[in-house]
């Protein structure tokens, strides 16, 4: 049994501090439940929720949670007891921009290079001409290359421009998420209304419909009933319309009727561009040198770029030494996708949320 019962705004905070990039917005609404057999149960309001704490944070919970306790705890995810208006109340939320936007992932933010321009110039159109000729837009591109980026770019600009646009920006997941629990409680008809009354609908993740037939008839419906009325939509996979297997044919042939837009691998340059941003916005003086050796070694994903910039900024103060080119080898050392990384540089860094999670 644990002795002292963490809350969550004491696990929120020391995540906070030492893996700021898996906070989201939403964290305020997450509650500890109870402690139960050994086991400390977070609250959340929906399953979206609980399935990003499961899978991306919870090694950083955990440790948190250990080190607040002084006991070997785990943790538990849980979502709040249904009632006849959860499901009006957890859509409607997601219309709350300010708890589901990213505020780093902005336009002013998003570094612009051949290998995005046509993207970036499509999703600013459609941020500003709702309907125009980008309905729908299908931005694709591989993992870490800022698709999210540019969907919660959109988002940002109809908040600030058209506060009273109804607009919902979620992942695939939630929206299947949403679609099985209308159906759990026989409530398809208001699950129905909330989409159709949409004026901007933003979708992250689509290709995770293939396969799943009925999720995907739902989104078809909910497709057709905007597109008939001009209403705008944004989608986002990691492939072209046509190379998602297992989706219909018939929601390929609707996502290839407006823009299609690839997000493709920026050049070293705007690796290098994307850093010092990153590096300006958390308030770390990077020399030039090492920023090109970070940008060298993280060509596929900016995702890792920017979690590379933070180990070895993490790494310095850790160790308290200035940030340099040894430094740099040593904090990423152990990574397999750096460049020029030999034996003998120095102690390999321990993973990331054991350096991190320091108890004192």
């Amino acid at each position: 049994m644990v002795s002292a019962i963490p809350t969550w705004n004491d696990l929120f905070g020391r995540v906070r501090s030492t893996h700021p990039a898996l906070v989201r917005a939403w964290f305020s609404e997450i509650a500890v439940d109870r402690v139960e057999h050994g086991s400390i149960v977070v609250r959340t309001s929906n399953a979206a929720q609980a399935r990003y704490l499961r899978e991306h944070c919870l090694p950083a919970l955990t440790q948190a949670a250990q080190c607040l306790t002084g006991r070997l705890v785990t943790l538990l995810f849980e979502m709040a007891p249904s009632s006849a208006e959860t499901i009006t109340a957890v859509l409607r939320e997601q219309d709350s921009a300010a708890r589901v936007l990213n505020p780093r992932f902005t336009f002013d933010e998003f570094v612009v290079d051949p290998a995005n321009q046509l993207a970036h110039a499509a999703a600013l159109a459609t941020a500003e001409q709702l309907g125009d000729a980008t309905n729908p837009l299908f931005v694709h591109a591989s993992r870490g290359m800022g698709k999210t980026h540019l969907l919660t770019a959109i988002g940002h600009v109809l908040r600030n421009r058209e506060p009273e646009c109804s607009f919902r920006f979620l992942s695939c997941d939630a929206f299947i998420d949403d679609l099985v629990a209308s159906l759990e409680s026989d409530r398809l008809h208001e699950f129905r209304s909330e989409y159709d009354r949409l004026d901007f609908l933003i979708v992250d993740d689509v290709h995770y419909l293939c396969g799943r037939e009925r999720s995907q008839e739902e989104f078809f419906r909910v497709f057709n009933s905007l597109g008939r009325d001009r209403k705008q939509i944004v989608v986002a996979a990691d492939r072209r319309p046509g190379e998602l297997i297992g989706l219909e044919e018939r929601l390929v042939t609707r996502f290839q009727s407006g823009l299609v837009a690839l997000l493709d691998r920026p050049c070293s340059e705007t690796r290098m561009a994307i850093l010092r941003k990153k590096a300006t916005a958390i308030g770390v003086d990077v020399p030039p040198k090492v920023v090109a050796f970070i940008a060298e070694g993280w060509e596929s994903d900016l995702g890792e770029l920017e979690r590379a910039l933070l180990r070895v900024d993490a790494y310095s103060r850790l160790h308290a030494r200035p940030i340099t080119i040894d430094l740099a080898k040593e904090a990423l050392a152990e990574e397999n996708h750096v460049r020029n990384a030999t034996d003998g540089i120095g102690a390999a860094l321990p993973p990331l949320h054991e350096m991190d999670a320091v108890c004192k």
